[in-house]
């Protein structure tokens, strides 16, 4: 009896009234996708969802104001067997940095799409960045790309191991 008389007060749960005035109104329902990577991203005109299902990416863009969906494309034109690297936003763009692998001449080559903020898709297929000759190992103690920021910049900086 001691012992449940100590442990009530850690699990009480106090109920606050809400005023009668308040008022609310719901958005127009959009569907939801559902993927094993999700980001969001504060663009000046509301916000940004990038959702990634191995070669499968969703870009929704929302309303700021409202949270309704105002456009949403999938985008299946990413290398296959590409790997998702890192994703940014800096100066209201965003960012998508995957790699590929040439197995044949031994070569890795980081690649950076941006989001098209207005249409939801991407605005080129995929610009080069750097090649490594190996490959880089993925563990999550060693990080594969680190980035700063300044107002004006971006540093990227590949880490590569042997």
């Amino acid at each position: 009896m001691a012992f449940f008389l100590a442990v009530q007060p850690l699990t009480s749960v106090a109920q606050i009234e809400v005023t009668k005035d308040f008022k609310y109104e719901l958005g127009k329902p959009y569907t939801v996708i559902d993927a094993p990577v999700k980001e969001y991203f504060r663009v000046s005109d509301g916000v940004i969802a990038l959702k990634v299902d191995q070669d499968y990416y969703f870009v929704q863009k929302l309303s700021g104001e409202t949270l309704t969906q105002t456009c949403m494309k999938e985008v299946r034109d990413f290398p296959k067997g590409h790997m998702l690297e890192h994703t940014m936003v800096f100066n209201d763009r965003v960012y998508v940095f995957y790699s590929t692998w040439d197995k044949a001449t031994q070569t890795e080559e980081l690649w950076v799409r941006e989001v098209d903020t207005k249409t939801c898709g991407f605005k080129d297929k995929g610009r080069s960045m750097r090649e490594g000759e190996r490959k880089a190992r993925r563990h999550a103690s060693e990080p594969r790309l680190v980035h700063g920021r300044s107002n004006r910049q971006i540093r990227l900086q590949c880490i590569l191991r042997r």
